[in-house]
């Protein structure tokens, strides 16, 4: 959820339906969305061999400072 909150495209995996569940009503609370898959992190995950690490849109403005202009 933290990633999520960050404005990153989050995948999250677990075997159990009912924890899935949880999950989903956790992340609809905080109005936060990520992708929920059930699938084992021992078996070989349903997802292409790249999965980077990008943000997507933000939800708040960048905290850099801006130049003197």
């Amino acid at each position: 959820m933290f990633l999520a909150s960050k404005g990153f495209e989050v995948t999250g995996t677990d075997v159990s339906p009912s924890s899935l569940a949880l999950a989903r009503k956790l992340l609809a609370s905080r109005g936060l969305g990520a992708r929920l898959v059930r699938a084992s992190a021992y078996a070989r995950l349903p997802f292409g061999d790249a999965a980077p690490l990008t943000p997507s849109s933000p939800r708040r403005p960048s905290t850099t400072p801006e130049s003197p202009g």
